[in-house]
């Protein structure tokens, strides 16, 4: 039998997680973006990542209909920006500054690292669909990621 819902929270806010926001553009040209802590390296050849996103999230249509999406790993700055695309029913890319990318998808101008990926496998894990992209551009900056542990966010020191 599986552990309840409570415990499981419990126990994974006990291990610090980097935080993005992963962003599409649908075939329409809207915007689609949510924040992630399910994040991680999956591949060096080819360069992968997955990222998972809740199947009841408003944007999961747009992300399974995409052929390119992009991974903003955050920096401490972005707390409000991070908590914004974690709501819904708010307009996501207002207080952010976003540019496009070379395959049409929002890049956050300042992130950390900015990167680009061809969709490549969706697999349905549970309650979440497992997006796994092929990273096809990388822009990557100075400075320390944004980390999430108990239900609060750190900074982390320099390197």
């Amino acid at each position: 039998m599986a552990i309840d819902g409570k415990t499981f929270r419990d126990s994974m806010g006990r291990f610090p997680i980097g935080v993005v926001i992963a962003t599409v553009r649908d075939k329409e040209g809207h915007r689609w973006g949510f924040t992630a802590s399910a994040f991680s390296s999956l591949s060096m050849k080819p360069p992968m990542i997955l990222v998972c996103l809740d199947t009841k999230a408003d944007c999961h249509h747009a992300f399974l209909t995409a052929d390119y999406f992009g991974v903003n790993i955050l920096r401490p700055q972005h707390q409000s920006t991070a908590l914004r695309f974690s709501s819904k029913g708010v307009d996501k890319f207002a207080e952010a500054n976003f540019i496009t990318g070379k395959h049409g998808v929002p890049l956050l101008s300042d992130a950390l690292v900015a990167l680009e990926c061809r969709m490549d496998v969706m697999l349905r894990g549970g309650d979440h669909t497992i997006l796994t992209g092929i990273i096809e551009n990388a822009t990557v900056q100075d400075g320390t990621a944004m980390v999430y542990m108990g239900g609060k966010f750190f900074q982390l020191p320099p390197v």
